[in-house]
């Protein structure tokens, strides 16, 4: 019996004019609008294929990135919810996009980035899988990275970018205007890739890919333009360094208040937070968060450790489609597993998920988060909206005990 052969996935090639003269657009733009200063000397005479990664600070990263590239062009790997918002939609097979499902694994997208290479394409991934929240990279880079580099066979691009959080930050509803760098290097041969193990390639990736827009922004004394600094900041910064308490901090336009003591703190334009009178704050947004990160690390230690909310769920099929209201229930989180227990299309519906191979989570301003899985999009929006920093925060912290990674 004649074995069954897998049909070839063809992949195009980014269209010339909607990719090349946008991508030149964007170029120009990038450097009017953002003060976008490109070194790309390394990869202007490279030869195809290659597969381009970056440190994925923020929406703009990504403009930032097909500039500096110009004239190769990218086929980029963007997430399926990405590609089904209706603005983007229309452009995704004239970009030549490739869809792939964030912080989980997806064979059907891992075949379509080898089959793009092997027929001559170049890709652009973010391994991070998400954008930063405080303006550094994730805490934790999973070796699989790694075993797709060596899975994907070609010389990898670093495309290292500096200021892209600081022009539009994880909470901040617009942009900024201020000054961003990006630097294209050659980080792995093929040969490199070939010849180093698994973990000499995931060792250079993470130290590659750690950024922390915070310093870059200090030590350059750069003023990132806006009359909102603190716009939304409250949806990172959600504990009191003063009393302790959580989500009572409140933004308004230029400050950060918290109801229950006070507490009042200046977020300038210079990315200065500063207390006022006899208030009390970290210097840095990248500082206080860590100071959250270090409250949920302990907070996760208790043996009765239970985090639960009341949630939405929603769903997206299909990328054609958009996200429709699928049931609700209650979404916890323990030391060993997230858990959904609720109902899901008119019947009841149980999801679990270990935590020692969750990572991170993918947060949504909206307050809620996403679960990527084969059968597509699970949205859990939070019916008291609060919580998604703080829970992401609680499942790395897990994730890091769980897999020996802190003490």
């Amino acid at each position: 019996m004649e074995e069954k052969r897998e049909e070839k996935i063809v992949v195009k090639k980014p269209h010339w004019f909607y990719y090349g003269v946008t991508a030149r657009v964007v170029k120009l733009i990038s450097k009017l609008v953002f003060g976008l200063k490109i070194n790309n000397k390394a990869v202007k005479k490279l030869k195809e294929p290659f597969v381009v990664i970056g440190n994925h600070a923020g929406a703009l990263d990504i403009a930032f990135t097909v500039a500096a590239m110009v004239p190769h062009r990218l086929n980029i790997v963007m997430s399926r919810e990405i590609c089904s918002w209706k603005a983007i939609r229309p452009f995704v097979g004239k970009i030549a996009a490739i869809p792939f499902n964030q912080i989980s694994t997806d064979i059907v997208g891992l075949r379509t980035i080898k089959s793009a290479l092997e027929q001559n394409r170049n890709i652009i991934i973010y391994p991070e899988g998400k954008a930063s929240h405080d303006g550094t990279g994730l805490h934790y880079i999973p070796i699989n990275v790694a075993k797709l580099l060596k899975f994907l066979d070609v010389t990898v691009v670093l495309s290292y970018n500096e200021g892209a959080y600081l022009t539009k930050p994880r909470f901040f509803k617009g942009f900024r205007h201020g000054k961003t760098r990006v630097t294209e290097s050659i980080l792995f041969t093929r040969e490199e890739i070939r010849s180093l193990s698994l973990e000499e390639i995931i060792e250079r990736v993470r130290k590659a890919l750690a950024f922390n827009d915070n310093i870059y922004q200090r030590e350059n004394n750069i003023r990132f333009r806006t009359k909102t600094p603190a716009q939304n900041l409250s949806f990172i910064l959600y504990k009191c360094p003063k009393c302790g308490a959580e989500y009572k901090m409140r933004s308004t336009d230029r400050l950060l208040i918290c109801d229950a003591c006070d507490n009042t703190v200046e977020y300038t334009e210079y990315g200065e937070l500063i207390p006022k009178g006899d208030s009390v704050a970290y210097d840095r947004v990248d500082l206080w968060y860590a100071f959250q990160r270090e409250a949920a690390t302990e907070e996760v230690r208790k043996e009765d450790f239970l985090f639960t909310k009341e949630v939405e769920l929603e769903l997206l099929k299909n990328m054609d489609e958009s996200f429709y209201t699928a049931g609700e229930g209650v979404l916890k989180m323990d030391r060993k597993e997230l858990v959904y227990e609720g109902t899901k299309d008119n019947a009841p519906y149980r999801l679990a998920i270990p935590m020692k191979k969750l990572h991170t989570l993918i947060t949504k301003n909206e307050e809620g988060i996403d679960l990527v899985r084969t059968d597509g999009v699970y949205r859990f929006l939070f019916k008291d909206p609060w919580g998604s920093t703080k829970m992401c925060l609680l499942g790395e912290q897990i994730f890091a005990l769980e897999n020996n990674l802190i003490q």
